[in-house]
This record gives C-alpha cells, sequence and structure tokens, in this order.
C-alpha cells in the first residue's frame, strides 16, 4: 500500500513540473510584453527642481506629455534613427 502511494505521488509531481522556457523565448515575450506597454503608459517628463540639498526632484503637476508613438513588435527591436529623433521634445 505505501508503494501505491509512492507511486501515485511521483506521477502527480510529474504533472506540475515545468521546465524553464528557452532564453530565447524569454527575450521575445519580454519584447513583446514591453511592445505592448508602448500602448498603455504615456511618453512625456515632468518638471523638476534642486531641492535644499540640491537633489533634482519632480515638481508634481507639471507632467507635459509627448506624442505617441506607439511600437509593433516588429519595429521594436530595431529602432531607427528618425524613432529617436521624434521622441525628443
Amino acid at each position: 500500500m505505501n508503494n501505491t502511494k509512492q507511486e501515485k505521488q511521483k506521477g502527480l509531481s510529474r504533472l506540475f513540473t515545468m521546465e524553464m522556457p528557452h532564453t530565447y523565448l524569454l527575450i521575445f515575450a519580454i519584447l513583446v510584453i514591453c511592445a505592448l506597454l508602448t500602448y498603455v503608459i504615456p511618453a512625456g517628463q515632468f518638471d523638476t527642481a534642486p531641492n535644499d540639498t540640491g537633489r533634482e526632484i519632480l515638481i508634481p503637476g507639471t507632467f507635459t506629455g509627448w506624442p505617441r508613438i506607439p511600437s509593433l513588435c516588429i519595429n521594436f527591436s530595431m529602432p531607427s534613427p528618425q524613432d529617436c529623433l521624434r521622441c525628443l521634445p
């Protein structure tokens, strides 16, 4: 009876084991997620000012939005210089 319990546990452990995916698959998945986030996260910046210690801090309510340039998964891996220049304010 004890032998069958061990066999059942081995069978269950085989069902719930998961291998690490290939490195290229992980990199591709991260690229796709980042490309999709360009549709959600707004592009822009906050104005900054030095505080008493000289450290730059963000000024609340001064967010300046930039034109939204969503990225396609195809274009995400190889940005062109024109894409980089369009993102500058």
